[in-house]
């Protein structure tokens, strides 16, 4: 797996593009589990 990394990474540019807005829901959620946590 480590070996892919070159490849890994030319795949996941175009991913990015458009999985972006699910990243940032998936980090918003993250981020308010934290606070949960955190009281």
């Amino acid at each position: 797996m480590i070996g892919d990394e070159t490849s890994l990474n030319e795949d996941s540019r175009d991913d990015i593009k458009w999985n972006r807005q699910e990243v940032l829901s998936l980090w918003n959620k993250a981020c308010h589990l934290a606070e949960k946590l955190e009281q």
